[in-house]
């Protein structure tokens, strides 16, 4: 099984991504596998996972909006901002009313600056901030821009408080509830998290980890243009299909189309075939990322 494609998986609490995409590997006996966007140990839900020459789409499925279903606790801090770290009770922790916390959390939407939790894969000089953590160093992370479209109160009890939240790429959902926390007075730890979806890829159309089967994998297999679907499209003739699947330019003369422009390009049977961007002083589209066709889309185009 050579031909590119994504894996949506219903990631279960437990396991790390990596530890996903090794079962993965196991399972399809593709070794070239990536993840688009990391779910910690405690999280669940939409892992997609990328194989072949489609983990060349990483990015794509990465920037896309993140929806998830998380749950918080009141009255409690923890070094890792959820319920897996060193927990510190807050001395008379008074939590916010429903009214209260729907006031708090829109304080949060639209773009805000977020500093990542400590125990997290970001870099700091050349290492990774949870190594450090363990480790004991003590450090400083730079807050970020992130962008929260929505978060949502679901339901409040006492000190347990349940959101949706819809976020831009690079957001921490524990550190969220970290800051309502923090601007509540009282603090918070996350204890629970779903991701509902990544873009189009939903929990609803999401393999379980364990129905994944060596003879069964390739009925959930998704066309890597899924990856790309926001995209504008250029249908390429089967000689121009040629062209794509091996870098070369195609000229397609417009002057409708902006300079730089990214196009997906697909054969005539709607297969991805890469992404290139439009180059409007040569009047090219001039493929950057090449996801070959099949051997059989190949072949049908040698043969026209």
């Amino acid at each position: 099984m050579n031909a590119p494609g994504l894996l949506v998986i219903n990631k279960p609490t437990g396991p790390t991504s990596r530890d996903v995409v090794d079962r993965v590997r196991r399972v399809t006996g593709i070794r070239r596998c990536g993840h688009a966007g990391t779910l910690d140990p405690l999280a669940t839900g939409v892992l997609v996972i990328c194989l072949n020459n489609a983990t060349r789409l990483v990015p794509y499925i990465q920037r896309m909006a993140k929806t998830y279903r998380a749950s918080f606790r009141f009255g409690v801090r923890s070094n890792t901002d959820d319920v897996e770290g060193e927990l510190e009770q807050v001395p008379d922790a008074v939590p916010p009313t429903p009214d209260e916390l729907r006031s708090l959390l829109a304080q949060f939407r639209g773009e805000i600056t977020q500093v990542p939790p400590k125990f997290s894969a970001v870099m700091v000089q050349g290492k990774r901030a949870y190594d450090l953590a363990r480790q004991g160093e003590d450090f400083e992370l730079t807050a970020k821009t992130v962008r929260i479209d929505r978060f949502d109160l679901l339901n409040c009890r006492g000190r347990e408080w349940q959101a949706l939240i819809q976020c831009g790429s690079g957001t921490y959902v524990r550190s969220l509830g970290r800051d309502v926390g923090e601007l509540a007075g009282c603090g918070a730890v996350m204890t629970d998290l779903s991701r509902e979806a990544i873009g189009r890829f939903t929990l609803a159309e999401a393999v379980r980890l364990e129905d994944l089967e060596r003879d069964t994998w390739e009925d959930y297999l998704l066309h890597p243009i899924e990856a790309v679907r926001e995209l504008p499209a250029y249908t390429c003739s089967s000689r121009e299909a040629i062209w794509a699947a091996n870098g070369r330019k195609i000229p397609v003369p417009s002057e409708k189309l902006p300079d730089g422009l990214e196009m997906a390009l697909l054969t005539e049977e709607a297969k991805l075939i890469g992404i290139a961007n439009y180059q409007k002083r040569s009047s090219v589209l001039s493929p950057r990322i090449v996801i070959r066709p099949t051997e059989q889309t190949a072949a049908n185009a040698a043969n026209k």
